[in-house]
């Protein structure tokens, strides 16, 4: 081989390597920046706190900053008060199907699923009474939104017609 074919071949090796460096480099500095502005706490308290309940409401009812103040307190002061309350039913439910099915008398598992509904009664008035209170805070055209709000979300919860004084009426079978 000629000296000029060694130094040709050292070169395309020598600039292979360099590109390969470059290339890494490039990667690790756009794989950083790309990391960077995905996950920044910034970032994520600007999207958490659009995500927020206060956030919904000044979008979709136009809340004003002291609405959303008082609406804050409120939503503080209910979890406050429905928090045991719901620990309490989860404590209930849990131990009717931890229990073995021969070890809990009949006695016993109707006298649970009566607690279970006197609690759910206490947290279905809870929240009654705390939407009612957030509607309080609403201007009239807000409290119409805000109803409109309400009905979708329990259809969304119970299915259509929940919610529209359709109390104690059967719901059709249906076959899965």
């Amino acid at each position: 081989m000629t000296r000029q074919t060694l130094i040709n071949r050292g070169m395309n090796k020598r600039n292979l390597i360099i590109a390969i460096v470059l290339l890494v480099i490039i990667n690790a500095v756009s794989l950083t920046l790309l990391w960077k502005s995905r996950w920044s706490p910034q970032r994520e308290v600007m999207e958490s706190s659009r995500n927020t309940p206060e956030h919904y409401m000044k979008r979709r009812l136009g809340f004003s900053d002291e609405q959303l103040k008082t609406l804050h307190g409120l939503r503080q002061q209910h979890f406050e008060q429905i928090r045991p309350v719901e620990n309490k039913l989860k404590q209930l439910r849990a131990g009717l199907f931890e229990a073995e099915s021969d070890t809990l008398s009949a006695e016993r598992f109707h006298s649970q699923l009566d607690e279970i509904g006197r609690l759910q009664m206490i947290v279905d008035s809870l929240t009654y009474s705390h939407f009612r209170q957030v509607r309080s805070i609403c201007t009239p055209d807000q409290a119409r939104e805000f109803n409109r709000i309400l009905r979708d979300m329990t259809e969304r919860r119970f299915g259509p017609g929940a919610g529209r004084g359709r109390a104690g009426a059967e719901r059709p079978h249906k076959p899965r």
